[in-house]
């Protein structure tokens, strides 16, 4: 899941002072009536949500906000651990191809339908995930392996022949292989349980009145452009919130959101890093300042297929020991984050804090690019490093790279910030870019969703062109394996050897940036989200 920390929207000053005294003016009125909002949280979503539909999900900011609505079988708790959801226990056979479910007895879908969850409306949200008429972009692969998936998603059938109904409170689930990240994948949006009778009331293009889960909080209102309400589930088979209400005013800009939570209009909000940078100089707001670590890597891709100069490893070589990543780090995030030396991110498992460090050595990056036939850089084909455009960190990195890369290997870098719009698809399905800073963030927590999905030659995701029959045959033997002690090991070298080729050069671990006021009490958070579902949340103003 590709995000995009630290995107703004860039404001007029004036349009930005008449927000900020709206904001003042609107902060004011509450606290006059701070009794009625004691259990109201609100905190701003930095965009638009992309949809209401689970099987549609993308970006994590409306994968934050529909998970306090629609659940799924399993989740991850705040230990980063698989705990039930709305299946209360499962049995797994012997071979570890078949998943029994049993789910809760008072699991029930929300108002106005308020009837009981089964092991139909199960089967049969995994079944819509996967039709084409739901155009999802996601369940073909995060519901993968589950056998007969690939007859639903080309429409040769409409039953999934893998998901059996057993009775209505339980199921089975059949793989065509032993999948050890199975229930992993199962957390993802696409395995999230929807109510039948709202989507056929909603319609294909699943609305506001097909937003009916079986989560803590209801959708009681969405103004588009303005604000999304989340409403208490009183009858929530975990037990009613603490919370009353939810109110997520839509803000685009990360700089009216800080503005908003400094007037006192909003309890919690992502930060920039430019900003955490600045509230450390103001001791309330240094109080209130979070750093949170999550499951993420930021990384430099060197296609091979499109730059041939990359196909030589002393080339790749070269260039990861021409660049000094600490200073990366030091300058472009200010020692938040984390320099990175695997591709799997800390609190992964099989996560490597002993990593082999590539070293920063500028006499032995020179000695492999003129082994290369490069001596000094001549010869060398021009190159244009991209990133994305407002994305402050990664656009520093780039420079500095450019500017290691001239001093110690003698390459001239020309720097490009790339459109959002085109971005992804570019270094993705279109694969255009050969030199390029790109970001994942986990779509669940298992070392699968990022070495097998992201690098092995026979994952669809794979984008940067590596192959290494070794690794793939580690990463297929992991995959397979049930037994965590023993998928690490294989994970673990797998990881090694594909630093060890520069298969992608890992640069940093990043942590995000919050504030959050004192009032807030008992929100959870992971790997994952900086919120989990607002179950235990309070807020005492």
């Amino acid at each position: 899941m590709r995000r995009i920390p630290g995107f703004r929207v860039p404001l007029s000053p004036g349009i930005l002072l008449l927000l900020i005294l709206g904001v003042c003016l609107v902060a004011g009125c509450r606290r006059n009536r701070a009794a009625e909002v004691r259990d109201v949280l609100r905190y701003p979503i930095i965009q638009e949500p992309s949809t209401l539909d689970p099987a549609r999900v993308q970006d994590i900011y409306t994968n934050e906000l529909l998970q306090n609505i629609y659940e799924g079988l399993v989740t991850f708790d705040e230990k980063n651990q698989i705990v039930p959801a709305l299946a209360e226990r499962w049995d797994i056979s012997p071979d570890g191809k078949t998943y029994t479910f049993h789910l809760r007895k008072n699991a029930r879908f929300h108002p106005p339908f308020d009837r009981p969850l089964t092991a139909a409306d199960v089967k049969y949200s995994f079944e819509r995930s996967l039709r084409p008429e739901t155009r999802s972009p996601t369940a073909a692969n995060y519901l993968a392996g589950i056998r007969g998936v690939q007859s639903v998603v080309t429409g040769k059938t409409r039953d999934l022949d893998g998901v059996k109904v057993i009775d209505d409170a339980s199921l089975s689930i059949t793989l065509e292989r032993p999948m050890g990240y199975f229930l992993g994948a199962l957390t993802y949006p696409t395995g999230w349980v929807v109510c039948k009778e709202a989507v056929e009331k909603s319609g294909r293009d699943l609305d506001e009145k097909g937003v009916i889960g079986t989560g803590p909080f209801t959708l009681a209102e969405y103004r588009h452009g303005s604000k999304v309400l989340l409403e208490a589930n009183s009858q929530y088979w975990g037990g009613a919130p603490k919370l009353s209400r939810i109110e997520r005013p839509i803000v685009l800009d990360f700089q009216t959101a800080h503005s908003m939570y400094e007037a006192g209009g909003v309890d919690a909000c992502q930060t920039a890093l430019s900003d955490y940078v600045s509230d450390q100089k103001n001791e309330t707001l240094k109080r209130e300042s979070r750093l949170l670590p999550q499951a993420n890597v930021y990384y430099l891709v060197l296609h091979s297929r499109l730059q041939p100069a990359f196909r030589d490893l002393r080339v790749r070589r070269a260039i990861a020991y021409a660049i000094d990543r600490d200073e990366l780090v030091r300058v472009a995030y200010h020692n938040t984050s984390e320099r990175a030396d695997s591709f799997l991110p800390p609190g992964i498992a099989g996560s490597r804090p002993d990593a082999a460090q590539i070293p920063y050595d500028p006499t032995r990056a020179k000695q492999l690019l003129a082994e290369a036939g490069y001596a000094n850089g001549l010869g060398f084909p021009a190159l244009t490093l991209t990133v994305l455009e407002h994305q402050s960190e990664w656009r520093i990195m780039a420079l500095l790279i450019r500017d290691y890369l001239k001093k110690n290997l003698g390459i001239t870098i020309n720097i490009h910030e790339h459109e959002m719009a085109s971005f992804w698809t570019d270094t993705s399905d279109r694969e255009k870019i050969p030199f390029y800073i790109i970001g994942w963030i986990a779509d669940y927590l298992d070392p699968q969703d990022f070495l097998s999905t992201q690098l092995a030659s026979y994952s669809s995701l794979n984008h940067v062109a590596y192959r290494n029959p070794r690794f793939d045959s580690l990463c297929l033997q992991a995959d397979r394996e049930s037994d965590m002690t023993k998928r690490i090991p294989l994970y673990q070298e797998a990881d090694r050897i594909a630093m060890s080729e520069i298969a992608i050069l890992p640069l940093v671990f990043y942590k995000q940036t919050m504030l959050v006021k004192p009032d807030v009490k008992n929100a959870r958070s992971n790997l994952l989200t900086y919120f989990l579902p607002h179950t235990t949340t309070t807020v005492e103003r």
